[in-house]
């Protein structure tokens, strides 16, 4: 399933360590359904803990 999603039209597939989100007017931040914060907002990920895949 995981390939079919880097080859959509609709995702952009990066690999990232940081990874900075913003938006105009700002916008809540979903963390499984729950949100937990708003932009702009600033991520960092180990690269060997988890791969994240979010729609373009």
């Amino acid at each position: 399933a995981t390939l079919q999603l880097e080859r959509s039209p609709y995702m952009i597939h990066v690999t990232a360590s940081e990874v900075s989100i913003t938006a105009e007017p700002e916008i809540d931040v979903e963390l499984d359904g729950d949100v937990v914060e708003r932009t702009p907002v600033v991520f960092t990920v180990d690269p060997r803990a988890v791969q994240v895949i979010v729609p373009a």
